[in-house]
């Protein structure tokens, strides 16, 4: 099987990726070429074809097929970038084929919201620290006049 190929930030509202079924699927349409035939030619169902077609890497013996049948070569299947919408939401595909999904704007937002907690947080205790300093100068004052006051009595 082939390897998947990272995505690419190619602009702010696309991002171009190597998606193989989605390439195979543009060829045959191309082409004219049905899923019921393809689906034939793989000795799979119409139905796996749209299957297939819907995977970003696809096996090497399914490309071949394409290839053949399509008669392109193989890098227009495997190299080929797509751009795509960025839709805001990413979809992470995990080995043991766990789908996360989570929207990087809500994340943004999330992260805003604790920055300005910890904004607040650290202005708040400024002012704290900022009353307890004038707090020891005004004491710091009434102990000086006091002891200038006392310097005055003893001469």
């Amino acid at each position: 099987m082939n390897e998947a190929t990272v995505p690419i930030i190619s602009g702010q509202r696309t991002i171009a990726v190597v998606h193989q079924g989605l390439n195979a699927k543009r060829l045959r349409e191309a082409d004219q070429i049905s899923q019921e035939y393809m689906g034939k030619k793989l000795n799979i169902s119409q139905q796996a074809v749209s299957q297939l077609e819907e995977r970003p890497v696809l096996e090497d013996r399914v490309i071949d097929v394409y290839v053949k049948e399509l008669g392109c070569k193989r890098t227009h299947i495997t190299n080929m970038k797509t751009d795509v919408p960025a839709d805001n939401t990413v979809h992470l595909k995990i080995e043991h084929n766990d789908n996360i999904t989570f929207n990087p704007l809500d994340k943004l937002i999330e992260s805003h919201d604790e920055n300005s907690q910890l904004h607040e947080r650290l202005i708040e205790n400024e002012r704290e620290k900022f009353n307890i300093i004038h707090e020891m100068l005004k004491e710091n004052r009434l102990i000086t006049e006091r002891l200038i006051g006392l310097i005055d009595k003893a001469k």
